[in-house]
Parts: structure tokens; sequence; C-alpha cells
């Protein structure tokens, strides 16, 4: 019962709405109890009895040991239990790293206060966290170095350094069209 999806598992796919669809996908993925999820977007369409359950079960998920990739344009989305987050902008991550260094009042404001096109003036680096020490002590699970993804002579990502190590969980987070879901598709 857990997303009431039984009264709806007999009626056609055509027929059912956004919310009821993303309900009986995001059980499916959940029944399959996954030792890594990936989420882009999971609580879109969703109404907000589904979203706090939703939410309940993914933290209870990853309390379990679930490790968990997850893509939000939102930061009250952002679940307790996730670790780390990275903050994507124009396909440049402008900060990656232990949650509570990125997810400030001011990295945030920098991701989402000025326009598209007006952040990075030239010459200017991404920020970057320094791994913890814990970071060192464990083999990586994801890890990419200098990646760049381009369509046509957009730059979707550009100069990507990432890893994701065991017992940690990423939030990835960024304004619509910032290379979030394309660096998913790089993970899976």
């Amino acid at each position: 019962a857990f997303f009431e999806i039984e009264a709806i598992l007999d009626r056609p796919v055509r027929v059912l709405s956004t919310g009821e669809m993303r309900r009986v996908l995001v059980a499916r993925a959940l029944a399959r109890r996954p030792r890594l999820l990936i989420l882009d977007e999971p609580f879109d369409g969703l109404d907000a009895a589904s979203r706090g359950r939703l939410r309940q079960q993914l933290g209870a998920m990853v309390r379990s040991g679930v490790q968990m990739v997850r893509v939000t344009h939102r930061a009250d989305e952002i679940l307790a239990e996730i670790t780390h987050a990275i903050l994507v902008r124009e396909g440049r991550v402008e900060a990656l790293g232990p949650i509570e260094e990125v997810l400030t009042e001011e990295g945030l404001l920098r991701l989402y206060s000025q326009p598209r096109g007006a952040g990075r003036q030239s010459g200017e680096t991404p920020l970057k966290a320094a791994p913890g020490p814990s970071a060192a002590a464990t083999e990586p699970l994801v890890e990419m170095r200098g990646v760049t993804v381009r369509y046509g002579g957009t730059a979707v990502l550009d100069g990507l350094d990432w890893v994701m190590r065991r017992r940690e969980n990423w939030g990835i987070l960024g304004p619509n069209g910032a290379g979030k879901t394309t660096l998913l598709a790089l993970i899976y």
C-alpha cells in the first residue's frame, strides 16, 4: 500500500496521469531493492501525500545502506540523509563536497540568483571542495576526471572532476538546463 498503486495497476498506461505514472515507476524501482538508487526529479508530478511517503521511504532506504544519487533543481527536496552535493550551473560545477559546506546560502544564491550567461567571469574557476579524510579510506564507486560533454557547439558539462565513494549519498542541484540529467546519463 506504500504508493497506493493497487487501484491503478489494472488501468492502461495511456490513461494514467503524470503523477500516477511516476508513482508506479518509483514503486517499481524501490521494489527491486537496489544497492545504488539514481533518481532524477522523483517528486515531480506527485501530490503532497505521495511526496511525503516517497521522502520517508527514500530516507529509510538510505539509512538501511542503499546509496543514492539524487537530482533536483529545488534545494528543499534534498533529503536529510544526503551527505554530499554538487551544484551545477551552465554545464559547470560551481561547488561539490560535503553538503554542509556546499548547500550554504551563498552557494545557493550564486547558483540561482544570476541570469543565465551572467554568472561566470572569464578565467574564473569553479569552486571545488577538497575530499575529507574519510574519502581516501574507501574505493571509488564512480570516478570522473576532466569530463566534457558537448552537443554541437554547446558544452553541457565542462571539465567535470568527481568521485563518489561508498557510504556517500549525493544530491545534484542546478537550474533547468544546467547538465544534471546529462551527468546522470554518464553514471548509467
